[in-house]
């Protein structure tokens, strides 16, 4: 177990972040694209002008982040649609800061969770209503006989969960770790209606280590990219900086915590997380404290907000 001490300061908590080449500490940057997502972006080059819009899958709780610049611009000016799924996770308040800014951006976005079938239907609804209002502007009298979807989004933001849940098959492989999908398919959803399923494809590069700590929070990149340990302390310091008592709550812990270290050995004892000598297993209680999070077990929080 390392013996390394954590300040309260969570800007510290970046332990193991892997750097691109000739940066400064001060400046480190998370670099995880490997070869397949490559080949995806240019999959989907190809093919862009096969669809009619493009549901872009985010996260609720980091609305930004968890969007893709390289694939923004890729797609151009196609017809979008952002779905910001686990909205049950996130504040409500934050879900209205964000509605009220995406309103004044003329952006087709939706909040919901793709674990409720009624705002999966809610969902392909809107996609459908937005790719035939576009349609009839050019075409008042026609019928379009097909309608061709495309499904992007960050790894393990729930893209093939949601293409289960409405194809109600299990076609689309879902695991609870990033980068599971690395093809490409056809999926027919109805009768009119199919769906391109594709790659999670990350950033090429993320360059604020705050913003690739959100992303590894919500497990969209891997732990031998951004460790179990840095990702848990970074949070625990979040709880503690943003006063979110419900996770005290959660674990029946005391609420007089000062630095992450002490509320994750809390979190131990509670848990019963001990080695032999009555060590607490921390290893054990990043996994139980990341995974209770990831489950919206703990406070609804939102790491960012349209004023940052």
């Amino acid at each position: 177990m390392s013996k390394k001490k954590y300040k309260s300061n969570r800007d510290d908590f970046v332990g193991k972040i892997k750097l691109t080449e000739d940066q400064e500490p001060a400046k480190q940057k998370i670099n995880w694209f490997p070869g397949h997502m490559n080949k995806a972006l240019k999959d989907i080059k190809s093919k862009i002008k096969m669809v009619d819009l493009i549901i872009e899958v985010r996260d609720a709780r980091v609305p930004m982040h968890t969007g893709n610049p390289a694939m923004t611009e890729l797609v151009g000016n196609k017809t979008k649609l952002i779905f910001f799924n686990k909205a049950n996770f996130s504040s409500q308040q934050s879900i209205k800061s964000w509605t009220e800014w995406l309103n004044g951006k003329n952006i087709n976005f939706f909040f919901g969770n793709i674990l409720d079938s009624n705002d999966s239907k809610k969902l392909f609804s809107l996609a459908e209503k937005i790719v035939l209002d576009e349609y009839h502007k050019e075409n008042p009298d026609g019928k379009k006989e097909k309608i061709n979807l495309m499904i992007v989004g960050l790894p393990n933001t729930g893209k093939s969960t949601l293409i289960n849940r409405i194809a109600k098959k299990n076609i689309a492989k879902a695991a609870d770790k990033p980068g599971q999908t690395r093809h490409q398919q056809w999926i027919k959803i109805t009768e009119q209606i199919q769906l391109l399923d594709t790659p999670g494809i990350m950033p090429p590069r993320i360059e604020e280590r705050e913003h690739g700590l959100w992303l590894a929070c919500i497990n969209a990149i891997p732990t031998h990219i951004v460790s179990e340990e840095d990702s848990a302390f970074y949070l625990a310091q979040y709880f503690l900086d943003n006063r979110l008592k419900e996770t005290q709550n959660y674990y029946q812990i005391k609420d007089n915590q000062s630095e992450a270290i002490e509320l994750l050995k809390d979190i131990g004892q509670k848990r019963g997380c001990l080695m032999k000598g009555g060590e607490i297993d921390l290893e054990r209680v990043y996994r139980i404290f990341l995974t209770d999070f990831r489950a919206g077990n703990l406070s609804k929080v939102c790491f960012e907000s349209p004023l940052d």
